[in-house]
């Protein structure tokens, strides 16, 4: 959690804050009461989200610096733009709830033997301790066949780490690589 984004307190509307070239969001739980909307510098957040996968970051508010957790990230459904931001106080005493992304390690074995992975879920909602939460789950699928199915019960995690979603979901099935055609 080294990533640090200064969070400015908002009075305007949305509009006049995206129109100025921020993110409108909002921050809540821990000691605030209720829930505070704040606005992000654009260029800021959009490189902050691209270059880490893990959803804990450090907020600075009026000068306090305050851990978070990204629990939602809008985005216009047609240009992709971010349109808000919604971050959680960490305390270290509650669990959280958090999206990590599943890396599937070994796919260039399964293309030299000619199989690729389709993935069908890309991230798993865990819970547990901030402190003990992972950025990333990696699953090896190397020694995968064909028509292997990667569940969420093939996630490795520690005992006290909770998967909220259910153990049988699929997230993977090897298949066939597609071989370009020939010209």
């Amino acid at each position: 959690m080294s990533e640090c984004i200064r969070a400015i307190p908002r009075t305007e509307k949305v509009n006049k804050v995206r129109k100025d070239g921020f993110v409108p969001g909002v921050v809540y739980g821990g000691n605030l009461a209720g829930s505070q909307p704040v606005k992000f510098e654009e260029k800021r957040l959009k490189k902050l989200l691209r270059h880490t996968y893990d959803p804990r970051l450090q907020v600075k508010i009026n000068n306090e610096i305050t851990p978070c957790v990204i629990q939602e990230v809008q985005r216009d459904s047609i240009t992709g733009k971010l349109i808000h931001i919604a971050l959680q106080v960490i305390n270290d005493k509650t669990p959280l709830k958090i999206n990590v992304p599943v890396i599937f390690s070994g796919q260039d074995v399964l293309q030299r033997r000619r199989l690729a992975l389709q993935i069908t879920r890309p991230e798993i909602m865990i819970r547990g301790r901030q402190e003990t939460l992972p950025e990333y789950v990696e699953i090896d699928v190397s020694t995968k066949r064909l028509g292997d199915k990667i569940t969420v019960a093939d996630v490795p995690l520690k005992s006290n780490i909770r998967v909220i979603n259910a153990a049988n979901e699929i997230l993977a099935v090897v298949t066939i690589a597609k071989l370009g055609l020939a010209s």
